[in-house]
């Protein structure tokens, strides 16, 4: 006997499938240049700049196009550069995590340039942490402090040409200058030379001389062994008003808004 209350058993297959709450990825098109990209919106912080304000763009809008929706239509960036958006997208929309860190500098260095610019914080730690252990140069080091605002990457390469123990040629004063003003590089400049003046020792090198004849001539002719010693904190001390300077941008940037 069939009970006529009992609900019905529909088959899954009629019913009608949804999407996903994780997994059915909704897509947003950019254009860098000459190129468009693709990918999914949850790579994308809408929290900073300029992504809040593209994306209420993005949002239906009578008959108009969608901004972003598709190729026809995608959110333009001005003044970025594909490959610097490349290589944030290699960083923040990579899923297998072993990969990370062993992408090239320069990745990490596009992924340390457009998180500056657009605030997107995590990014931003990711990349210094990883960059921290990749033996940049003490150039290199104060080229980046200067142009993403890494306050301890200033104090380090200071502090490598500080130690150096060949002189400092032009390439690197080229280096030691960068981004500065005429004024302000030769301030650098000098700064640097009286730390290293003052941090220089001069230790004369022990004889090996096994003959007393030997001995006494080596002793008139004493080689001197020249080292140098400059502490962190006397580096940060010397350039306080440019590290000052970096540390407040770090510490505003960081700031939950």
């Amino acid at each position: 006997m069939v009970d006529n209350n009992e609900p019905l058993s529909l088959p899954v297959q009629s019913l009608k499938p949804i999407h996903n709450s994780k997994f059915y990825m909704d897509c947003i098109t950019f254009q860098v240049e000459n190129e468009l990209f693709k990918i999914p919106v949850r790579c994308i912080s809408f929290n900073t700049e300029p992504f809040r304000t593209l994306a209420s763009r993005s949002l239906p809008s009578g008959d108009s196009p969608v901004e972003g929706e598709s190729d026809e239509s995608p959110i333009i960036l001005p003044d970025t550069s594909k490959v610097d958006f490349e290589g944030l997208l290699e960083v923040i929309c990579d899923l297998d995590l072993k990969r990370e860190k062993n992408k090239s500098k320069d990745v990490w260095i596009s992924a340390l340039k457009l998180s500056t610019k657009w605030r997107l914080i995590d990014v931003r730690r990711m990349a210094i942490e990883v960059l921290n252990g990749r033996g940049i140069t003490p150039g290199q080091l104060i080229q980046y402090a200067r142009d993403y605002k890494v306050a301890q990457w200033l104090v380090q390469g200071y502090h490598g040409f500080a130690m150096q123990e060949s002189p400092l040629g032009q390439s690197e004063a080229q280096e030691i200058t960068y981004g500065l003003n005429a004024a302000e590089g030769l301030d650098c400049i000098l700064k640097l030379a009286a730390l290293r003046e003052n941090g220089l020792t001069r230790t004369p090198r022990p004889s090996s001389a096994s003959s007393g004849k030997l001995a006494s001539s080596a002793a008139a002719n004493e080689v001197v062994v020249k080292t140098i010693t400059v502490k962190m904190e006397t580096i940060r001390g010397v350039f306080k008003d440019e590290i000052d300077e970096l540390s407040t941008f770090e510490k505003y940037f960081y700031l939950e808004i």
